[in-house]
């Protein structure tokens, strides 16, 4: 489910909440109402949210990134590509970078992630009995604050208590088309780099002994929201607009 009016429910045994993903349609038009909210005057092709509450306290680095669900198997012209892209993400956003082009047996997935607290371009902590922000929205945390916390170096303050937010957005991922877009380079097809496997976005704390390595088996995994490229389909997002648009407000 894509651009929800109201967040889609998750729980497992060590978080409990919602996630929002939204992409911006080739035409704004087919869903002004997140045109207007989330990706009018600006550059972003997708966010994601995710606000609730810890079921336990980590003790490790909560990470977030993205993983697919077999290894990527590269060949010359893609391998130089994805080692040009890892630069530059390696260049442009805070904090360490830990990445991997997969097992045979998926022991440790495909994937590329970064510590949560320093990747996300919004969090908000709000104490217990307080409301917290909307979803849909621009989260609320002043563009200073934000700034100093992804420059911070930290892990994260994390309890059961409080209810966290957090948001993260992209120019370059277009989910819409399944393509990296606005690089100096024409437009990339994601299958170049994974093929017809699956998108996981997840946010995890890794326990594995050697730090080298985030093994599936030994992640815990906190959220996730996985996506399936089925093609475009203009009549897809029109339709998905208007049913959203049809609902009462106190179900959107």
């Amino acid at each position: 489910q894509i651009n929800t009016r109201r967040g889609v429910p998750i729980e497992n045994d060590l978080f409990v909440g919602q996630v929002l993903l939204i992409m911006r349609p080739p035409d704004p038009t087919a869903d002004p109402y997140y045109n207007e909210k989330v990706f009018s005057k600006k550059k972003r092709r997708l966010e994601i949210q995710i606000q609730g509450k810890f079921k336990y306290v980590p003790t490790g680095t909560v990470w977030c990134g993205f993983e697919v669900t077999e290894a990527m198997k590269l060949g010359l012209v893609a391998s130089s590509l994805c080692n040009l892209l890892l630069r530059l993400v390696s260049k442009t956003v805070p904090g360490d970078m830990h990445f991997s082009f997969g097992e045979e047996n998926n022991e440790e997935m495909a994937h590329i992630s970064f510590p949560a607290w320093t990747l996300f371009d919004r969090v908000v902590v709000t104490k217990q009995g307080d409301e917290p922000p909307p979803l849909g929205e621009v989260l609320p945390e002043p563009a200073k604050a934000a700034s100093q916390r992804k420059r911070s170096g930290k892990t994260g303050d994390w309890n059961t208590s409080d209810t966290y937010s957090f948001s993260y957005h992209s120019m370059y991922m277009d989910l819409s088309i399944w393509h990296v877009v606005n690089l100096p380079t024409p437009d990339i097809d994601l299958k170049t780099f994974w093929g017809n496997s699956l998108l996981r976005v997840v946010v995890y704390e890794s326990q594995s002994a050697s730090k080298d390595k985030h093994l599936q088996a030994e992640n815990k995994y906190i959220a996730g929201i996985q996506a399936e490229y089925l093609g475009f389909d203009d009549d897809g997002i029109n339709g998905m607009s208007e049913e959203n648009d049809a609902l009462p407000e106190t179900e959107k």
